[in-house]
Formats: C-alpha cells, sequence, structure tokens
C-alpha cells in the first residue's frame, strides 16, 4: 500500500494483516491494513502473490474521515447464537480488544505474583440486570460477569475486520432471558481500572486513537428444541473437510487427556474414526466447521459416505450452540484430489549468506520431510541449471520454521553468478505430507548476484628437484575464484575479464622483470564453469612456484596481483555480474600440488560391475591439505586388470563406462555384469599408450601405474547347495526328535566366519527346522555345513520337501568371506541329496558282464572338477569304469 506521503519506504508497503483462504473463499474475503495514515488522500492496495514482483490486482482507495463510536443503540450490538455464543459487533474496527487484567483465585486485581487467571479489561455482563458473580472458579456453577481468557473451555475471536469479538464457552451456558434482558458493559465494569489509558481501553483506528465511550448494551439469550444435524460437506483435498449444520455448532473442547486425535466425530463407513489434527470455524459463520484430518490417515479420493456426529445419545464430542449433541448422521462428500504444486522460487538476498547462493521455494501445501526418500528435504529429488543446462549442485534444502512444511530453504554449494536459472522437478519425485505426487515442475528463478569477487586459494605444481625456474612439467597455476568470473566473450566488458592475462601480474620479488603483465606465450584457460582460471606460462620465464623442499610449500616471494593500476590505465577483473575484484587486494601462492601418478592411489571393487579408482597424492601447508585433479579422461584411455595375485601382465577388461566425482579426484569404471568376483585381491590400473588424459593443469600422467592389492567389496554369493547326508532313523538330536540331516553350502570365496542364526531351514513349506550347529569345511573353505532335525512326522521314504535361504537381509548377516565381506542374501531355495533318477544296465551277452555298460542320470549336475572319474575308478567303493 503506497501514498504520495511515502512513495519509496518500503515499511509502508508491508501492511496487510490477514489471509485470504484459498480452500475455503468466500465471496467477500477481508483482511484489516493495520496502519495509521492520514485521511482525504488516496491510497493504492496491491496484491501479490509469494513476490512483490508478482502483481495480481491493485486498487485506489480514498481514505475519508469517520464518525467516533458513540450510540449503544447503533454503533454496538451483541447478539448470542444459542446459549453458548457470544458476538459483539462494533460499528468500525477496535483496538485493545483481549486488554485483561491478572487476578488470584478469588478474582480480585493483583500486581505481583502468579496470576489464576486474565480477566478482560473493557468487557463485565449483568445477568438479569445485577451481578450475579464475579468468581474466575469454575466449580461454583455460577455465572460470573468476568470473562476470563484463561478458562480452557473458553475461546475468544476477533473477526477478520477487526470490528466483532466472538465468544464461545463449551462447557458453561448464558442463562436465558425472558422477561428481563442481560447487559454487557463496554469500556465499563469492574476491571475498567484506567479509562484513560489508551493503550488498555477500547478505541478506534483514528489517527488520535479515540476513545470508545463507557456503554451498556442488552441482549437476550434462547435455544432451539431440536439439535443442529449435518447437511452437507466438501472436501477439496484429501486431509480436509468442510461440514455445514443446520444449526450453529461449537468448536469442540479438548484436553491432554481428552487430545483431539481421539476425537470421534467423524467415521468412514466401515465404522473407523476419522483421526483428526485440528478443528477451526469457516471464517464469520457458526453453522460450518473445518476438520483437518491427520496427515496419517486422509480421506480416500473420490465419492464416500462419512459419518458426522455422535453414534451415542447420551455422550459425544461434537456439540451444537444450545448443547445438544449434534446426532449421528451420514453424508456423501466427493473427496478431492490436489497434487501439490511449486508456487514460487525466489532468491533469498539476505546478506548473511555471504558464501552461498540461497533461494525460497514455496509449495501450495504441507510436504513430506524425508531428506533421502520423496521428501521436499531431499536435495537429491531437484535439479538447477543455468542458461547452458549446466546442473548447479545443491548442499542442502531443509523446511523453514514455521511454514508447516510448506516453504523450502535451497542452500547452493556455491555462489551462483548472475542470470537466468531454470529448477527442474520430476514428476512423482517428491509427495505432499499425505502422499499426493507433484507433476514434473519447471520454475525459473532469477539469481542476482550482489557480491564482491574473492578468491578462494591460488594453487600452482611442484617443480622437480634442482630446477630454479618453471619448466614444461610445472609452468601452470590455477587461480580459484569463489563466484563465476566474466570471461572473454562473456556477458560483461571483456575489458574485464578474467581470463585476459593482461590484467595480471605475477611479480616475483628476487627477479625485478616479473613487476610486468604476464608474458606474450601465456595461456589462460576458464575451468569449472568460469569460477578457476588456469594460467600456463612461457617455460623459463619465472622462478619455481614452490620452494626447494618440494613439498607442497609455497615460494614466498611471489605477489599475485589480479588487476593493477598503471601510468594511464586501470586494469582489473569482474565476475558475470560486472561486480569487480577490488584492486591493491595482493594475494600469495597458497600451495603447490604433485602432478597425478597413478600408482599414488587407492582401489575398490565396489560391485560385480563396477570398480573404483581414488588418487590420494597431495601436499600439506598449514594443516590443510591440497591435491591434483582430473579434468579430462575417457574409457579408452585406460588399461585395467583384476586377479587373486600380484598381476605381471594384465589382461585388458573392456571398460562400459567412465565417470569422474566432482573433486576430480575419484573415477568409476563401469565393466559387463558379473564382471567381479569377492576372489579378486590385486588390480592393474594404467593408462594406454594413447591416452588423452590430463589433469586440471592441463598435463598428463606421471610416474607408474597402480599395481597392488585393492579393497574388494563384492558379498560372497552361494554358488551351490546340497543335501549331503539324511538320516532314514528317527533318533534324538541335539534340538529335538526326529531326522538328522546335514546341508552344505558352497559360496564363490572362502569363508571366514558364519552363525547358524543367518539361516532358516523350512520343511514343507511349513515348519521352520531346528539348526544344530553351522561351521565351516574343513575340507573346503568356501563351504559351509548346516547340522539340524527334521521334525518326527516325516515319513520312511523321507518324500519332503527342504528349503533354505538366508534369515534377513545382507547388511544384517554375521557370515562374512575371507574378504570381510558379508555373504549376499538368498531366498528360499529347495535342496535334496544326490541320487541316481534312472540307471540302466546294456549287456552284449546274456548274464555275461564283459562288455556290459551302465548308465545312470543323477539328479543334479556332477562336479568333475573337484571328483574326476578317474578318482572314482580308482576309489575302493567305486565301480572300475576302466573293465
Amino acid at each position: 500500500m503506497t501514498n504520495s506521503l511515502y512513495p519509496n519506504d518500503p515499511l509502508k508497503k508491508t501492511l496487510i494483516i490477514g489471509k485470504i483462504d484459498h480452500l475455503n473463499p468466500t465471496d467477500s474475503d477481508k483482511a484489516l491494513i493495520n496502519l495509521i495514515v492520514p485521511t482525504n488522500e488516496t491510497y493504492t492496495i496491491t496484491i501479490y502473490k509469494n513476490d512483490v514482483a508478482n502483481i495480481s490486482a491493485s486498487k485506489d482507495i480514498k481514505l475519508v474521515p469517520y464518525s467516533a463510536i458513540s450510540d449503544p443503540k447503533t454503533d454496538i450490538t451483541v447478539t448470542t447464537t444459542g446459549n453458548r455464543i457470544a458476538k459483539i459487533l462494533f460499528k468500525y474496527p477496535i483496538r485493545n480488544a483481549f486488554s485483561s487484567v491478572p487476578v488470584d483465585a478469588s478474582g480480585n486485581p493483583i500486581t505481583t505474583g502468579t496470576a489464576s487467571g486474565h480477566i478482560l479489561y473493557n468487557f463485565y455482563a449483568l445477568y438479569y440486570n445485577r451481578d450475579t458473580n464475579s468468581s474466575i472458579d469454575p466449580t461454583k456453577g455460577e455465572w460470573s460477569g468476568a470473562i476470563n481468557l484463561d478458562n480452557p473451555s473458553l475461546t475468544a475471536t476477533l473477526s477478520s475486520d477487526g470490528k466483532a469479538l466472538i465468544l464461545q464457552d463449551t462447557l458453561l451456558s448464558i442463562p436465558l432471558t425472558e422477561d428481563i434482558s442481560h447487559i454487557l458493559a463496554v469500556n465499563k465494569g469492574k476491571y475498567y481500572l484506567d479509562p484513560t489509558d489508551k493503550n488498555k481501553v477500547l478505541t478506534d483506528y483514528s489517527e488520535e486513537q479515540r476513545i470508545i465511550p463507557s456503554m451498556e448494551v442488552g441482549f437476550d439469550v434462547s435455544i432451539t428444541s431440536t439439535p443442529a444435524v449435518p447437511i452437507s460437506a466438501v472436501a477439496p483435498v484429501r486431509n480436509q473437510i468442510t461440514i455445514t449444520f443446520s444449526n450453529a455448532v461449537l468448536t469442540p473442547y479438548f484436553t491432554s487427556t481428552n487430545p483431539i486425535s481421539n476425537a470421534k466425530i467423524l467415521f468412514l463407513s466401515d465404522g473407523s474414526i476419522v483421526k483428526l489434527s485440528s478443528i477451526k470455524r469457516v471464517p464469520d459463520t457458526f453453522n460450518s466447521l473445518i476438520f483437518n484430518i491427520d496427515n496419517s490417515n486422509p480421506l480416500p479420493s473420490g465419492i464416500i459416505t462419512i459419518g458426522v456426529g455422535s453414534p451415542k445419545t447420551d455422550s459425544g464430542d461434537l456439540i451444537d450452540a444450545c448443547g445438544y449433541i449434534v446426532p449421528f448422521t451420514k453424508l456423501a462428500v466427493n473427496v478431492g484430489s490436489i497434487p501439490p504444486t511449486l508456487e514460487s522460487a525466489v532468491q533469498d538476498t539476505d546478506s548473511s549468506n555471504k558464501d552461498n547462493t540461497v533461494i525460497d521455494l514455496t509449495f501450495s501445501t504441507s510436504m513430506l520431510s524425508d531428506v533421502s526418500g520423496k521428501g521436499a528435504n531431499n536435495p537429491a529429488n531437484y535439479t538447477f541449471l543455468d542458461s547452458s543446462g549446466v546442473s548447479q549442485p545443491i548442499q542442502a534444502t531443509e523446511f523453514i520454521t514455521g511454514s508447516n512444511n510448506s516453504k523450502i530453504k535451497m542452500t547452493f554449494k556455491n555462489l551462483l553468478g548472475a542470470g537466468l536459472y531454470t529448477l527442474k522437478i520430476q514428476a512423482n519425485a517428491i509427495t505432499d505430507s499425505i502422499g499426493e505426487n507433484i507433476a514434473y515442475t519447471t520454475y525459473s528463478v532469477t539469481i542476482e548476484d550482489t557480491t564482491q569477487p574473492s578468491v578462494i586459494e591460488i594453487i600452482g605444481l611442484n617443480s622437480k628437484t634442482g630446477d630454479t625456474a618453471i619448466t614444461d612439467s610445472s609452468n601452470a597455476l590455477i587461480i580459484k575464484y569463489k563466484t563465476p568470473m566474466n570471461i572473454i566473450g562473456g556477458t560483461a566488458n571483456s575489458t574485464c575479464a578474467a581470463d585476459k592475462i593482461d590484467n595480471y601480474k605475477f611479480y616475483e620479488s628476487t627477479v625485478s622483470a616479473t613487476n610486468a603483465p604476464l608474458p606474450i606465450g601465456t595461456v589462460a584457460t576458464p575451468l569449472k564453469n568460469n569460477n578457476w582460471i588456469r594460467f600456463i606460462l612461457p617455460v623459463g620465464t619465472y622462478p619455481t612456484f614452490d620452494t626447494a623442499a618440494h613439498d607442497g610449500t609455497p615460494n614466498p616471494n611471489y605477489s599475485i596481483y589480479i588487476g593493477y593500476t598503471g601510468l594511464d590505465t586501470i586494469n582489473y577483473v569482474c565476475n558475470t555480474s560486472g561486480n569487480i575484484y577490488p584492486l591493491c587486494s595482493l594475494k600469495t601462492i597458497t600451495a603447490t600440488v604433485p602432478l597425478i601418478d597413478l600408482s599414488k592411489g587407492t582401489a575398490e571393487i565396489i560391485s560385480d560391475s563396477e570398480l573404483v579408482y581414488t588418487y590420494t597424492d597431495g601436499s600439506i601447508v598449514n594443516g590443510q591439505f591440497y591435491h591434483n585433479e582430473f579434468n579430462k579422461i575417457d574409457a579408452s584411455d585406460f588399461v585395467i586388470g583384476v586377479s587373486d595375485k600380484i598381476i605381471t601382465t594384465p589382461t585388458p577388461l573392456s571398460i562400459k563406462d567412465v565417470s569422474l566425482s566432482q573433486d576430480g579426484t575419484k573415477i568409476t569404471f563401469t565393466f559387463d555384469p558379473k564382471t567381479f568376483t569377492s576372489a579378486y585381491k590385486y588390480a592393474y590400473i594404467g593408462a594406454s599408450e594413447s591416452n588423452t588424459i590430463i589433469d586440471i593443469f592441463g598435463k598428463g600422467l606421471t610416474g607408474l601405474p597402480y599395481n597392488k592389492e585393492i579393497i574388494n567389496s563384492v558379498p560372497s554369493t552361494l554358488v551351490g547347495i546340497s543335501l549331503t547326508d539324511i538320516s532314514r532313523t528317527p533318533v534324538a538330536g541335539s534340538i529335538a526328535n526326529g531326522y538328522p540331516v546335514t546341508i552344505a553350502f558352497k559360496f564363490s570365496n572362502a569363508i571366514k566366519n558364519t552363525s547358524a542364526s543367518d539361516f532358516l531351514i523350512a520343511f514343507n513349506n511349513a515348519i521352520n527346522i531346528p539348526i544344530d550347529s553351522a561351521t565351516i569345511s574343513t575340507v573346503n573353505a568356501n563351504t559351509i555345513i548346516l547340522k539340524g532335525t527334521i521334525p518326527y512326522i516325516a515319513t520312511d521314504e523321507l518324500i519332503n520337501s527342504i528349503a533354505i535361504r538366508t534369515s534377513a537381509d545382507s547388511s544384517f548377516l554375521s557370515t562374512k568371506d575371507i574378504n570381510g565381506n558379508t555373504i549376499k542374501s538368498f531366498n528360499y531355495l529347495f535342496v535334496d541329496n544326490l541320487s541316481v533318477e534312472i540307471a540302466n544296465m546294456t549287456f552284449l551277452a546274456s548274464d555275461d558282464l564283459n562288455g556290459a555298460s551302465l548308465t545312470a542320470v543323477f539328479n543334479k549336475d556332477l562336479d568333475f572338477t573337484t571328483n574326476p572319474l578317474l578318482s572314482v575308478a580308482n576309489s575302493k567303493t567305486g565301480i572300475d569304469f576302466t573293465n
């Protein structure tokens, strides 16, 4: 709201205290503008949605003087609805309606000590034209003329237009009138202690705050003969329903011992209670209530039948304004299903956000809180793109306190450059608090860069022993800015481009010639979305960037000029918003780092198709670790081999894909599924002869390939399972009487430790078999032997099914392989012992075994690598296959 008196004062533009309810709109939504301004002036009232730039309507209004409230017959009315609701209506909005006086337990005003109640300052009731009682003790059951705001069953509210004070008491009723009316004293009474204090007594909103004169207003009380009944229901969303009744009803009264969550007011068609979170009135009405449903059990969408009221006649949680229990009534209601929407996304320009760009998101409703799933506070559910389509890393998303989970503060890892960005939310990526999915959403966000450019660090390359000047392997330096910088051909003037070499001097105080602009032949290259600038200088033109120790300690004689003044020129750099880096702010080299040597890293197999290499070399300067990074890699750049022992000559694996981590130190190699098993303990990672690998300094690799032991995180998997022994004679087992049984599990790697609790054996798909023990085979370390007992109810023929599985997910199992990896869990597998299913003997002559042949078909594949036929033939108990 603005006018000619305050055209540029923002304090005069934030004036609305009121809210339009978009879920329950009325024909005449109202808001009170709480500001005292001169009359006989024209003011512009502007309505905007979330953002002052998003104007939806405006209107010019001339404020004219109005007469004071003075006549109790025309300027104030008191009406009752039933015997439990009273409405005190003034001609104009009033101030200090809730002024109160602290009192003791007897209702006497106090100035010190703990108050037993707070009585309304400006109102006092006289029932039947006399002062019946002023006690605030509810146990007396008498009618008190004092209105105690601390009475838990009393609610006192001011209408949205500021004109009406509405009082409701769910437990105590106002006495009925017949021949004699009641009186309400306004700006007078027992607790009207200082008639001249404009901060306490009732006044209007005029510039001089005119005091409303003391008045007595009569009112009558009557009740109907029938209770209010529900007549219609509207449910625009699944967690809110508005019900209209035939007569006025009370907002229910709840306590800590009888909370609203236990309320028996709404019922589904199956008789189940609808759990509520709050109940409120539709503004300026008495016969409609808004029931907010707990998000844990929202209503089903579509047309449903809902029961309203009490199924009992002698008790109930919903009472009408005459004190009657609202009877149980069924209503048909069409429950809406409204997906949440993103209403706005605007930059938070709070000056406290110096290191990170922050935007505030406003959703149409309360959203799910789940930092790892479909919650609005999970950063992974958003994509934020610059004008070139480059994704900007999000550091955190958190709900704004007091927003009922409808507003998110999104903090980025860096300061973003000025420009137009796009926020994207994929369909069904996030949900509201009742599980409604959001649709695919894009929102344009304008980012303003109001920060001064600054430098995070300056790093160079280590030199070699004996070098005093930079060489081809040490002539690069990187300046890391905090914000995206303007570059040649960028949005700002190229004169201040951060990659323009004329704007820098690298002055080394022992060589006076370096106190000059960077020499011809220097190449400046933007990196990391123009946040970094790399400089490669001509060989031999500058001293080394490090000291003779070659440990990362920078040469202290360097002063880095980012912009400088000449005799008649000023050289400077600026960011993408045109903000200038401060002149005369000299920088020094932070640290130097070595070239990348693949042998100085670690490797880990993280799945059967993925291997991760992490470069770990670097320099420690003043307790801070600095490192080089990969800048450009391709799958064809690498040669990778794996083995269970040190690799002499690698057998190259086929690399399907490579990806580089954000910090440039971790490479994830992807291969065909099942390329790796838990048996591999060594890896070779080297560069191919034609590799094009370069680091952030524009240099290639140095040193040796990686060829050593690795971390193997591939879980051992089940290779085979067999019923190795089963008794046909019931015996007393160690756990229960039955048939002893032995089951063998073979895994892809040697087992280090196991536990019987990791497995379940089911008999005939119903009975869990007790497991006596789980041990590692002394013959084959990759085999686990389980011993258990089948129930005695099994038949002698043992024509029964036995199935086995792991008892839990891998993360809860204690069976681990020799590498310390938990075995991979598996579901039920049916097992039986090795047996011959078909046997056929062929004779060349009757009753003559010479030349006869025996064909046997087994129920399982035979492993002749472990038990070759020759070993069977030579066994004393086996058949001599050679004859």
